[in-house]
């Protein structure tokens, strides 16, 4: 029986390199001499430095990545001895076996142990269901959290590649369950002990990344478990999961928790978190309270989205009657909701959750618009009215931005949550999201023919058309410009019937033209919607009213030169819709005209007048009137040569 374990004492940085460095010389040592009596075939001799090896490894004065490089020297050194046994002893194995478990230290017992057992394994001279369970159970002989972690990473070194699988036959050679009871026993002593070692570690981030490191070994076993030949998903659901599960939600340390959910998730395939989704899930409000479970949720769902979009991907009956949207609709909120999930997390799980069901769901349209409904209610509910900070903001602009590009502009102003959500947006950022949906739209070519459709459109581009509460004071006139414009490509959208072309077209008029700056660049483009139906018979009377009230605006305005072109536009519009009154536009833009002061700008008018009467068909009497009202305005040109050159080209 060996004695008992001392508590860890660590040396300074310094001391514990000088122990390191002496250690490695025993080892180097020892590893000369038994090299030498492996060559004499001299075992015991080669026993005897292994154990002298073993026995250095039972120091308490190391941090675990200090004893890490005594592990490896201590594992490269039993090397030739493994092969020696392998190949060339003739020996007895399991009496060899059983004659070195009566070495008085459990450290370099349990190395011998594992080194001789591996060796009989691999030569079939011991059956393997029965040293694997054997080897297993001794390992608890070594209960110091660094000593028992190392020892335990031996074994499975050792018989990592000699465990039996779905493929091994034969009576003592064991079963793909036997390789599955060694791994997980091996797992959770291996996490117990990490979490141990980690209990009197005061330095927080020495404490992380040494526990990161020690974390990596803990789930190797879960990585082989994942790759024995055999595996299936029923042995995973019934055997593997649950005490896995278990042993992490147990453990209660959060850097082992956060660290091995995601082996779990990584490590199996895909479609075994599918069939086992809700069971998973549940585990996560169990999980330390400080645990952030964000990046844990986004790597599962992105494992499930990358599966489905395999084009090697085939779901089986079971996995397709699986609903996972429904699932995880269920399970998310409670999760955020149970953890106190901040905005900007919540944001990026829904963004993720978005694109999985857009992925997963795929092929049903119809289902897909409805969830993503759902998601966009959920986000509603969730969500404070005010104050999202920058992240939050970015997680939202991309669940905005995938669901536009996703479904047409018209479906997704049709779900509150989505236009509630882009309310919630700072000022430059709704105007970012308004230009790609009037982009949508006319890539799309979706027409506007419902007054519900327009409601909700200038609902969402309103800070292109209007200025808005929270519009920044130095903005430049350059960039309402632009605004403007981009909101413009929209008015030929404009269509229905004459009485819904009325109502949308005075609706879009009525939100465009609050601001005087904005006017000018909206002035034309909204005239000129209005024309194109000016030959309409029921639209008519309501078009010349509705440009005539825009020209009026514009003057009034004193866009003097914009009102004089606009009123010729509209003239040209009358005549040719035949409207008696046609002549009143062109009177109204030589009134204009009066109030334009440079003489530059005046002689552009007037030759875009005379552009205009040479191109309309005109009565006699019309033309003439037209021809006077261009005569008179030549002669009061300020510039003598301007007023020659007009009355030539005349």
């Amino acid at each position: 029986m060996s004695r008992p374990q001392r508590d860890s004492v660590f040396y300074s940085e310094e001391e514990q390199g000088n122990e390191v460095k002496r250690i490695l010389r025993v080892i180097d040592t020892e590893s000369e001499i038994m090299n030498a009596a492996l060559n004499n075939k001299d075992l015991s001799k080669a026993i005897g430095c292994c154990d002298t090896i073993g026995k250095e490894l039972r120091t308490i004065s190391l941090a675990p990545k200090n004893y890490y490089h005594l592990y490896l020297a201590a594992q490269n050194a039993f090397t030739p001895l493994f092969m020696f046994l392998k190949d060339e002893y003739e020996g007895s194995l399991l009496a060899l076996y059983e004659q070195v478990q009566y070495i008085y230290y459990a450290v370099p017992r349990l190395y011998l142990m594992c080194c001789v057992g591996a060796a009989a394994v691999k030569r079939k001279a011991a059956a393997v269901n029965a040293l694997m369970k054997d080897l297993v159970e001794m390992c608890r002989a070594v209960q110091h959290p660094t000593k028992g972690l190392f020892v335990r990473s031996y074994l499975m070194d050792m018989l990592k590649d000699k465990l039996p699988d779905g493929n091994t036959t034969g009576e003592g050679n064991g079963c793909l369950m036997d390789s599955v009871d060694f791994l997980l026993v091996n797992f959770i002593e291996m996490n117990k002990l990490t979490v141990r070692l980690q209990a009197g570690v005061r330095d927080k981030e020495k404490k992380v990344d040494e526990e990161r490191q020690l974390l990596q070994l803990v789930s190797r076993n879960i990585q082989f478990l994942s790759n024995l030949e055999g595996m299936t998903y029923d042995i995973y659901r019934t055997s593997i999961m649950p005490r896995v599960m278990d042993q992490i939600i147990s453990c209660g340390d959060l850097h082992a928790q956060e660290f091995l959910m995601d082996v779990v998730i990584s490590a199996f395939p895909p479609h075994y978190h599918v069939g086992t989704l809700e069971e998973l899930l549940r585990c996560f409000p169990s999980l330390h309270k400080q645990l952030d479970t964000r990046p844990l949720l986004l790597n599962l769902m992105k494992v499930l989205v990358n599966f489905i979009k395999s084009e090697e991907t085939t779901l089986d009956p079971l996995t397709q009657r699986i609903n996972i949207f429904q699932i995880f609709s269920t399970m998310l909120v409670n999760i955020c909701k149970k953890r106190s999930v901040i905005a900007a997390d919540f944001l990026a799980i829904m963004a993720q959750f978005e694109e999985l069901q857009m992925a997963w769901y795929k092929d049903d349209y119809t289902r897909c618009y409805k969830q993503t409904a759902t998601i966009y209610e959920m986000v509603s509910n969730y969500l404070p009215e005010t104050g999202l900070d920058q992240y939050a903001i970015t997680h939202l602009m991309r669940l905005l931005q995938l669901s536009l590009t996703s479904f047409g502009v018209k479906e997704m102003l049709n779900i509150y949550g989505f236009r509630n959500s882009i309310s919630l947006l700072p000022y430059s950022k709704r105007k970012t999201l308004a230009s790609d949906i009037v982009t949508r739209c006319v890539t799309l070519n979706e027409l506007i023919e419902t007054k519900e459709y327009a409601s909700n459109m200038l609902e969402v581009i309103i800070d292109l058309i209007s200025k808005v509460q929270d519009q920044p004071d130095d903005i430049k006139e350059e960039e309402i410009g632009v605004d403007v414009e981009n909101a413009c490509r929209l008015l030929p959208l404009i269509g229905g019937d004459a009485e819904m072309f009325e109502s949308i077209l005075t609706l879009f008029k009525d939100k465009m033209t609050g601001d005087a700056i904005r006017i000018k660049y909206l002035a034309a483009p909204l005239i000129f919607v209005a024309l194109r139906r000016r030959k309409e018979e029921k639209s008519v009377k309501f078009i010349f009213s509705f440009v005539l009230a825009i020209s009026k605006m514009v003057a009034k305005l004193e866009h003097y030169v914009l009102a004089f072109k606009l009123s010729l536009y509209c003239g040209i519009g009358a005549c040719e819709a035949g409207i008696e009154k046609y002549m009143y536009f062109f009177k109204n833009a030589f009134e204009l005209y009066e109030n334009i002061p440079e003489s530059k700008i005046q002689q552009e008018c007037i030759t875009m007048a005379i552009g205009v009467l040479t191109t309309l068909k005109l009565t006699k009497e019309d033309f003439i009137v037209i021809r006077d009202m261009i005569m008179k305005t030549v002669k009061y040109l300020i510039k003598t040569p301007m007023r020659c050159e007009m009355i030539k080209n005349y």
